[in-house]
């Protein structure tokens, strides 16, 4: 006669081993409402998630972090190992809502689930020529920022941005000069955000570009697939702008939760002390136009040391993209 696993395990003193990808699918249905499917090609490493609650994401990235699971915003999944156990969040549409904040200076606050067409429709000047059925996250995570020119993240008119990072911190980030800065209110920013302005200051990409010389150098555009350190210098076009410097994160240092947007006159940008903006910069980021711009000279090295060090500043227990 067979003995059953449970009863060998307790005739031997053993205990039976527990799957903890089945044990993290078991514990998401139990504590957060939404649908979970699991991957048909990665069933044993991945699943979809669509939540009914923004608390349904908060849960899910405390298990994922529990459980070694990697949180992953859909329309991301490229990047991730199929090895390595995921889950595929949507953003939110169930609670996605655009709110006009004060019309009088073009302010709208845009859940992350919102798609481009609502921007559009909104009169956000840096969604026209965007997908229309992406998501603002999957947008505002896209590496395709990086074509923006060095300082000219302000032409997208981002006021402030919500983000969510891995101890489950939500922080509004904005403008962060000297003139214009909203403190930080949690631990989690009042102890990272100064160490992120200590690679900034260290690395060799901005060395050459302090400054009013990122402004009076628009054609230079940002090296790909590199953490938008130039947010965080004071120049010409604007101060240091916390908000702007998440732009294009990939998905690898946080969940955005919402961005508020203000309207960006580029005409009166371009005359800003001085500064010209060039066809190649000017206007919100028309990507396509900036493919034959002089791209700063950057070397791999730098790049990789860059943002492998912000990674840890951020996510130091992998819970988000690699």
């Amino acid at each position: 006669m067979s003995v059953q696993p449970s009863r060998r395990a307790f005739l031997s003193g053993q205990r039976t081993r527990v799957d903890p990808w089945l044990s993290f699918l078991a514990k998401l249905r139990a504590r957060a409402k939404g649908t979970l499917t699991l991957d048909p090609q990665f069933f044993e490493s991945r699943a979809h998630w669509v939540p009914n609650t923004f608390n349904d994401i908060e849960v899910a990235r405390s298990l994922c972090h529990q459980f070694g699971v990697v949180l992953c915003l859909q329309g991301l999944e490229g990047a991730l190992d199929p090895k390595i156990p995921a889950l595929v969040v949507e953003p939110g549409r169930a609670w996605a809502r655009p709110i006009p904040l004060d019309m009088t200076q073009g302010l709208w606050r845009f859940d992350a689930a919102c798609s481009m067409q609502v921007l559009q429709a909104a009169g956000v000047a840096a969604a026209q020529g965007a997908m229309p059925n992406q998501s603002l996250a999957q947008w505002f995570a896209q590496g395709t920022h990086h074509c923006i020119a060095s300082g000219g993240l302000i032409s997208l008119g981002i006021d402030n941005i919500e983000m969510m990072f891995v101890d489950g911190t939500i922080e509004v980030l904005g403008a962060f000069g000297a003139l214009n800065s909203e403190p930080l209110r949690s631990i989690f920013t009042q102890r990272n955000i100064p160490q992120l302005f200590d690679v900034a200051r260290q690395s060799l990409l901005l060395a050459p570009m302090q400054g009013d010389e990122i402004a009076n150098n628009p054609s230079q555009i940002w090296p790909n697939d590199c953490f938008r350190i130039d947010a965080l210098v004071d120049h010409a076009l604007g101060e240091p702008h916390l908000g702007q410097f998440f732009v294009g994160h990939g998905g690898r240092l946080g969940w955005l939760v919402a961005v508020t947007f203000r309207s960006v006159d580029q005409k009166t940008l371009s005359q800003k002390e001085g500064v010209k903006f060039n066809d190649k910069t000017s206007a919100h980021g028309n990507f396509t136009s900036l493919i034959d711009a002089d791209l700063i000279a950057a070397d791999i090295n730098d790049v990789q040391q860059i943002n492998q060090s912000i990674k840890n500043i951020f996510d130091s227990s992998r819970v988000f993209l690699p």
